[in-house]
């Protein structure tokens, strides 16, 4: 139902957002929250309302049938893929098929900070659009930036090492995150010895 009224009429969409962004305001100034801390969540929203029409990812893919969102998130495949411990020369389609719906979509404002360091975060994640920088302490300049295709995190998501650098947006960024607790859920499915997985590394 939520599909059709979304695909028949974005005006209504639209509409309810700004209810929604209304009823927001309302609340971060009834919690007294900074003006700037409420800068950047506004901007954030209103990041989502331009670039999705106020659509939130999971109300399309709760209308959906399980085949069509797994075929929705294949389309990230590529991304995935150059991570080297998911490579497809070492990976099964299946398990590929898995780690890829087990991806969340996370949107990082700009002056947002990615990741800390020294932290350990335990989560992959690949840039899908947008830049971000790349630091490390003691230097006051980035050493490096991060592009679409980009990815940090592989290590400590497999082996729970901390952050070596710290990487914040100065732009906004679009990410997929896989968290180590979606991870694990893949490594304990019961056909997981059909994904060869362990075994290779």
């Amino acid at each position: 139902a939520n599909m059709t009224s979304v695909l028949s009429n974005l005006d209504v969409v639209s509409v309810r957002f700004r209810h929604e962004m209304d009823t927001l305001s309302r609340w971060l100034n009834f919690r007294s929250v900074p003006a700037q801390l409420k800068d950047r969540i506004n901007m954030h929203f209103t990041y989502l309302s331009r670039k999705q029409h106020g659509v939130l990812d999971h109300i399309i893919f709760d209308d959906l049938p399980p085949q069509l969102s797994r075929d929705l998130c294949e389309l990230n495949m590529d991304l995935l893929t150059k991570v080297p411990f998911l490579s497809r020369h070492y990976r099964s389609d299946t398990f590929l098929s898995h780690v890829v719906s087990a991806f969340g979509r996370r949107v990082y404002p700009p002056g947002s900070c990615i990741q800390y360091q020294h932290e350990r975060n335990r989560e992959l994640i690949i840039v899908k659009s947008g830049k971000a920088d790349i630091f490390i302490g003691g230097i006051k300049d980035s050493v490096g930036s991060l592009l679409p295709g980009d990815f940090i995190g592989d290590y400590q998501l497999l082996f729970g090492t901390s952050n070596q650098v710290s990487v914040s947006s100065p732009e906004f960024l679009e990410a997929l995150v896989l968290t180590h607790d979606n991870f694990e859920k893949i490594m304990n499915h019961p056909d997981q010895r059909d994904f060869a997985f362990r075994s290779n590394g």
